[in-house]
């Protein structure tokens, strides 16, 4: 044999008629059952001492490991130098000349290729008009529930009591601009009239509307709600949405509050309501055909210190509604319980103190209340899809109620914590 074949820089570089550098310059070929490149095994045995050999394999071991960290399968090789270089690729059967570059093995960005066929998949024939079908549908959806509940209270029949002020007032209006038939009740006659003059110049409203009809009485005196109810029933001859909304808030200790104000707030708040539901309510089973309304509070869900008067009404009239749902559900009576949070009303203002007297102090919580407006316009929006029982609070009043019945013990030690804090306000 020739000995400038196994000669190091002198030999000639050709396996099986083919010269090497061509076949490198092709790009490698991949075996298939490690999946690296690899070169022809060639007909000498290069030594693992070859300088040549370590020092590109070890330079070619640093670019790939810049982007990946596997490594293929099968024995590995250790450098000498282990620490700077780390383990050597597999011996691939050749010595690499000094004057050839390694080609170094192709990086795959599978993130790229994720998004591309997700894009792609998105794109395609199949999903794009699935999406925009699902958009149609639920487009269309949203509009013929829109149509429905305008059409639902299009000339209803529809008593609003506490209407001189505050939410029943907002109420009034969002209804009468969707073209219900009022009947506003309230105590002072003169606000009443004066709302009425508000309504009729207005010009918000884009549908047919009718004037509204006042009536005038107490819910505290049980002998003014049943004339009342004749006398509205005389009038129109049915009702199509009674909206429970006068009530009295109230603030004190229960050890200072006498029975004259926790039986004055009851009367408000709960007696009244029921009562005037009890009178209307036959001529609705008559008809088969009616929705009841009250407006109650988060704290008919969950109770506030120096609360004890309003929260016990709110819970009452949280329990006889829901009561009152089960039952006429099959005569086709809807019910609906809406629980607001604070609103910025005269709510506090007015709310009665543990010896009767007027409170006349607006809270900071009320001040920053939602405005009366937004929740007048989530009252119309929950009648008109005749929702059973909405909760209209911020986030912190909405996790409460949930944290009341799944951690009473963490709900009741906040409570208490909140009764401490305000005690020390009110005697500093």
């Amino acid at each position: 044999m020739d000995e400038r074949a196994t000669s190091g820089p002198e030999m000639n570089h050709s396996v099986g008629g083919v010269d090497l550098k061509q076949r490198l310059a092709r790009g490698p070929r991949m075996d298939p059952t490690n999946l690296v490149p690899y070169l022809p095994r060639a007909k000498w045995s290069p030594g693992p001492g070859d300088q040549g050999w370590h020092a590109m394999s070890c330079q070619v071991l640093k670019e790939s490991q810049k982007h990946t960290r596997r490594f293929p399968l099968g024995v590995r090789e250790t450098c000498g130098q282990e620490d700077a270089c780390g383990p050597s690729p597999i011996h691939l059967g050749v010595t690499p000349p000094r004057n050839i570059h390694l080609p170094r093995a192709e990086y795959i960005d599978w993130k790229s290729l994720l998004k591309v066929g997700v894009m792609d998949f998105i794109t395609s024939t199949a999903i794009l008009p699935l999406l925009c079908g699902c958009v149609g549908i639920f487009s269309l959806f949203k509009l013929l529930q829109r149509l429905r509940m305008k059409a639902y209270l299009r000339n209803a029949v529809v008593v609003i009591t506490g209407a001189t002020s505050g939410l029943g007032r907002e109420c009034a209006k969002v209804f009468y601009a969707a073209g219900a038939r009022l009947v506003l009740c309230g105590r002072n006659r003169e606000a009443l009239d004066e709302l009425t003059r508000e309504l009729a110049a207005s010009q918000a409203a884009k549908v047919q509307t009718h004037s509204p009809y006042t009536v005038t009485f107490d819910l505290t005196d049980p002998g003014t709600i049943v004339a009342a109810t004749a006398e509205i029933l005389q009038c129109f001859g049915h009702v199509d949405v009674l909206i429970n909304n006068a009530g009295v808030s109230y603030r004190g200790a229960i050890v200072d509050t006498t029975m004259d104000v926790d039986k004055r707030v009851m009367e408000t708040n709960y007696f009244g309501p029921i009562a005037l539901t009890k009178a209307l309510l036959p001529s609705m089973i008559q008809r088969r055909q009616g929705h009841v309304v009250a407006i109650s509070s988060i704290q008919g869900k969950i109770s506030l210190p120096f609360r004890s008067a309003y929260a016990a009404s709110k819970h009452a009239t949280q329990a006889f509604f829901d009561c009152l749902r089960a039952e006429v559900e099959q005569c086709g009576i809807e019910v609906t319980v809406i629980s607001p949070s604070y609103i910025h009303t005269s709510l506090s203002l007015n709310a009665v103190t543990a010896d009767g007297s007027r409170y006349g102090v607006m809270d900071e919580k009320t001040a920053q209340g939602r405005s009366p407006v937004e929740v007048a316009r989530d009252v119309l929006a929950a009648v008109g899809k005749r929702k059973k029982d909405v909760i209209l609070a911020d986030l912190l009043p909405s996790l409460a109620v949930y944290l009341r019945t799944l951690a009473p013990g963490l709900f009741f030690s906040l409570m208490a914590s909140r009764a401490r804090k305000e005690r020390k306000s009110k005697t500093c």
